[in-house]
């Protein structure tokens, strides 16, 4: 699944690969395939990899120097094979690629200080007031568009400008509240890897450890006869057990150390989605809400044409009715007398 982004209202949808001409589902605009940016690019990923490689090469290179021969240290990375070898190179680039999400972040949360919507209570965002947050928004940097809080706040006022209304603006936060989250969950794919890797490892280097331990196991038994080779197969087997329980130590502490830093950046980044949404919920669909429900100059105008017609109609049907309590009777005497008809000087009486 690609991204792409609608011309129209500014909404960033999923598409498939082949798909080049699909419209947007909002507003049935026309769709530009996108790469994603979200809180850990490809670039980083290199980035972390190669800083990751350097530092594991200079502490394997500087360590030797500076670490005692018969320190513990020294016996635990340099005594147990090509596995800590390997489990401190996935330790750095993990870490690296946990690490560089920080300053990501707090670009993230300095969005919050360019105030780009309202913040007084009783403030509401019409059409007008809209289009000058988008004119602000556009004499950004590029760097300050592309974080996810201005993202978000100019695609929901495209729309609002677009469609004229914010009935179904929630719908567009909503899917860019999911959209982020998800983008948060794939960049944690590769050191939860690492972190899931790095103990694996060290048991491949306890089942080689004790493998080792059993080969000179063997061979202890065929020089029992003598004292010297059973010495030297000794020293073999504790080697092998040695190697087998501290390489499983070395890479449960070194995944433990990542996961704590995980955790921290994990929440720190959780905080930040929720404060977007937050922010958005608050200062952003309620106002647009509050200004759609509004009625404007043009609705009172023709709310007040429309009862002074109703109150013309009541009136003239409220003098076309007869008083109140009169009878029939009284309602005609009431009403003028019709002229007489005459023929000649003498009136024509009825009946002949």
């Amino acid at each position: 699944m690609n991204s792409a982004t609608c011309k129209t209202c500014g909404s960033e949808l999923k598409i498939d690969a082949a798909t080049q001409a699909a419209r947007c589902e909002f507003c049935d605009g026309p769709l530009v395939p996108r790469r994603h940016h979200g809180l850990f690019s490809d670039r980083k990923a290199m980035a972390s990899i190669g800083i990751g490689t350097a530092c594991a090469a200079a502490f394997l290179g500087l360590a030797p120097l500076l670490l005692p021969p018969q320190s513990m240290l020294y016996y635990l990375f340099f005594h147990h094979g090509w596995v800590p070898y390997v489990c401190v190179l996935l330790f750095f680039c993990a870490f690296w690629m946990l690490v560089l999400k920080l300053p990501t972040l707090n670009g993230e949360f300095a969005a919050f200080e360019l105030e780009l919507l309202p913040q007084q209570h009783n403030q509401v965002i019409d059409a007008p007031t809209s289009r000058k947050i988008l004119a602000r928004i556009n004499r950004l940097d590029q760097k300050q568009k592309s974080r996810m809080l201005v993202s978000r706040i100019r695609q929901a006022l495209m729309r609002f400008n677009q469609l004229g209304t914010a009935e179904k603006l929630d719908d567009l936060l909503r899917y860019r509240a999911d959209t982020d989250l998800s983008a948060m969950e794939s960049s944690y794919a590769a050191p939860r890897f690492i972190i899931w890797a790095i103990p694996v490892l060290g048991f491949v280097g306890t089942v080689m450890g004790i493998s080792t331990g059993v080969q000179h196991f063997s061979t202890l038994i065929q020089t029992a006869s003598n004292l010297q080779g059973l010495r030297h197969s000794l020293k073999g087997v504790t080697y092998g057990l040695g190697q087998a329980f501290q390489t499983t130590m070395l890479a449960l502490t070194l995944s433990l150390i990542l996961m704590f830093v995980m955790s921290i950046v994990q929440r720190r980044e959780d905080h930040l989605l929720a404060a977007i949404d937050e922010y958005c919920a608050e200062n952003l669909l309620q106002k647009a809400t509050l200004g759609y429900d509004q009625p404007t100059a043009d609705d009172n105008r023709r709310l007040l044409q429309s009862i002074q017609k109703l109150l013309e109609k009541l009136t003239e049907e409220q003098d076309a009715k007869p008083p109140v309590g009169a009878t029939p009777g009284q309602a005609s005497a009431a009403a003028p007398a019709a002229p007489a008809h005459t023929s000649g000087d003498k009136p024509v009486q009825a009946g002949g």
